[in-house]
């Protein structure tokens, strides 16, 4: 019998869909980041090659390569995102 992931629930749990972008109603993308002491804060990227990174009230963020690659790979899927919107669905969102 497979061993239940504790960890993964927890993290499924309290921070769905972490590590995965999400657009939000201005079109901008976002993806809440779960450093390696198990707090989440907000990456968000706006079709600059950057990570904004706002960590709420939290005075600093522990990350790990894990983190480090996780915000690189979503730079460039963001990227990948912003490249490829047409015009039309530019124009969908409010400025």
């Amino acid at each position: 019998m497979a061993e239940k992931n504790h960890l993964g629930e927890y993290l499924e749990r309290v921070y769905p869909k972490h590590g995965e972008l999400q657009v939000d109603e201005k079109g901008e993308l976002s993806a809440i980041i779960v450093d390696a002491e198990m707090d989440g804060f907000i990456c968000k990227f706006h079709y600059d090659e950057c990570v904004h990174i706002d960590m709420g009230d939290m005075s600093y963020v522990t990350l790990d390569k894990h983190n480090l690659i996780l915000m690189m790979n979503l730079i460039d899927e963001a990227q990948e995102i912003y490249d490829n919107r047409t015009q039309e669905e530019w124009d969908s969102f409010p400025d």
